[in-house]
């Protein structure tokens, strides 16, 4: 049952448990890091549960058929919109305004929340409300990322489901399954064909699948980065970082006064990934490297790099991380960073 969902063996089981007998409504909270199917398993179990025949088998009753073509008038999402990507309180006032108003396909109504984490103080408090004395025959689905965001109040009132990165092999699989949309395609894909697109993606695929640490989301966001342009950067950057005329060498650089605060974030995720695998390498542990295609020039680089030395150079690469994430330039906060590096490392 639902197969084509990879991974989430016991999150599945415990949904297919909720599906026999009488079927209960309970508020479920799905939980984890982004990108490693959640909704889609959120949204898959919403069709079941709205099933109106056999959900444990293929089935074209109208509920389903509803489902699939997007149209389902007991089936209800709300998730972030506007230019702060949150969930405001109008979006839950509307969905209370719905509460007073029965199924009209299924014996049930489905409401999913996705990204959670995004709702306002404010609406919490109004879902609050909610999730206290739920509708008759409601179910509440809340798909979060950032489950810390939500209030104490809300997490005691929903089941909570944790789920885990898939397996780099699990990954791997649903990057198969994949067609890159428009959307997705990297600014130096954006005027060939379709075909050339997907043949890059397949080439990236097993190095991104271990970049992405088990999510599949993440691993197209950083497709459409073209993140192993920007990995192949920064450890240019880190293998220059001895230099005396390092400035000189920055200066040069015209990737580093972009200033896309994504991209940038991105650009530091993989240094500190290419740090972690440095840290693998001066402490001699014996499992393979988030940049296992870059062993040996990771090996030569770190060659006479001590234990205490990376774990500092991570602290200060998590340090202009967190300068990028508060809208500190690019460059100011790469520059600052190699050239502690090299005082570090002379």
């Amino acid at each position: 049952m639902w197969d084509t969902i990879i991974g989430h063996r016991t999150e599945k089981e415990f949904l297919q448990n909720m599906l026999k007998g009488e079927r209960k409504t309970p508020s479920l909270l799905f939980y984890g890091p982004e990108g490693i199917g959640k909704k889609k398993l959120a949204r898959a179990f919403a069709k079941s549960f709205l099933c109106t025949e056999d959900p444990f088998v293929p089935c074209h009753c109208a509920s389903c058929r509803a489902m699939e073509a997007d149209a389902h008038p007991d089936f209800l999402e709300v998730g972030p919109s506007g230019k702060s990507k949150g969930i405001g309180v109008d979006a839950i006032h509307a969905l209370s305004a719905q509460a007073a108003f029965g199924p009209r396909l299924s014996r049930y109504k489905v409401c999913l929340i996705d990204q959670a984490h995004t709702m306002r103080e404010e609406a919490q408090n109004s879902l609050l409300k909610l999730l206290e004395e739920p509708p008759d025959y409601w179910l509440f689905l809340l798909v979060a990322d950032q489950v810390e965001w939500l209030l104490p109040t809300i997490r005691s009132r929903l089941i909570e489901l944790r789920f885990d990165p898939l397996s780099e092999k699990e990954t791997e699989q649903v990057l198969e399954t994949i067609t890159v949309p428009e959307d997705c395609r990297p600014a130096a894909l954006t005027d060939v064909s379709q075909d050339a697109v997907q043949d890059r993606w397949r080439q990236q695929q097993p190095v991104l699948a271990r970049l992405a640490g088990g999510s599949a989301g993440k691993a197209l966001e950083w497709f459409r980065l073209d993140a192993l342009t920007l990995r192949e950067e920064m450890l240019d950057l880190l293998e220059q970082s001895g230099r005396d005329d390092l400035l000189v060498y920055t200066s040069g650089l015209p990737w580093l006064t972009k200033n896309d605060r994504a991209e940038g974030l991105v650009l530091m995720e993989l240094l500190l990934l290419l740090l972690r695998d440095g840290l693998f390498l001066t402490m001699g542990l014996p499992q393979p490297l988030y940049n296992e295609d870059l062993r040996q020039r990771l090996g030569l680089f770190f060659a006479d790099w001590t234990e205490p030395q990376v774990r500092r150079a991570m602290e200060l690469g998590e340090e202009a991380r967190q300068a990028i994430g508060s809208f500190v330039s690019r460059r100011l906060a790469l520059e600052g960073l190699f050239l502690e590096i090299h005082q570090l490392h002379s």
